[in-house]
């Protein structure tokens, strides 16, 4: 339940980039740690399924994790993420849920 709940969260973030860190982080396990586990570095998803899951186009998705991937966030081969800057992509996160 609390799975689901976190994906509707997700989608309320109006940033493309914060909802796109949103949903790397709860794939991953560490945006939801009280689950239990430590997150995973690797995701098997695509492209299309990070869009269907951000809302958000597939051409958005790949700029944004061609943007991630310069800046050593992610490495990408097909149907899989590596996520190599979790702390960064949580910091990404942060500001979506400022209340100023």
């Amino acid at each position: 339940m609390m799975l689901a709940v976190a994906a509707m969260d997700d989608l309320t973030i109006r940033s493309a980039e914060g909802r796109l860190a949103a949903v790397l982080l709860r794939l991953c396990g560490a945006r939801l740690p009280e689950l239990g586990g430590p997150a995973q570095t690797v995701i098997d998803v695509t492209q299309s399924e990070l869009a269907q899951m951000t809302n958000l186009s597939r051409s958005a998705v790949g700029a944004l994790l061609e943007a991630y991937q310069q800046r050593g966030l992610v490495r990408r081969s097909y149907g899989r993420l590596e996520i190599t800057g979790l702390d960064e992509i949580v910091r990404i996160l942060e500001p979506a849920f400022d209340p100023s």
